[in-house]
């Protein structure tokens, strides 16, 4: 009898999460932290705090060669946002998400990673 080890991508998430990866644009504030995002066609208020974290990622499998001193080689930079769509009209009822998301470094570019 032979075991099959599927990736990671293909096991079922944990507790309702939804793992993926979609392009994010977010808008920063003073202090670089997230405020605002376009996420599915539709603007979005960050309404918590962001919690901010670094995860390490197998380079090694992505590159073909690593360069010295290259920004998020070794490492994504990562967020946490809740996040609530702008209302579009006085009656309309929103409903707050939380979504992992990660910029990298080198290009600046936003991606959704999790959506909780």
């Amino acid at each position: 009898m032979s075991t099959v080890i599927r990736p990671e991508a293909d096991r079922a998430p944990r507790r309702g999460a939804v793992t993926f990866t979609e392009s994010i644009e977010v808008e920063c504030d003073e202090q670089s932290m997230p405020h605002r995002v376009i996420w599915q066609e539709r603007r979005h208020l960050v309404v918590e705090t962001p919690i901010r974290w670094f995860q390490r990622r197998s380079w090694w499998l992505e590159e073909p060669r690593a360069e010295r001193g290259r920004p998020g080689l070794v490492a994504h930079e990562m967020w946490r946002l809740q996040v609530e769509p702008e209302a579009v009209s006085r009656t309309e009822v929103t409903e707050v998400r939380t979504i992992d998301v990660s910029r990298h470094l080198a290009s600046g570019r936003w991606r959704v990673v999790r959506v909780h």
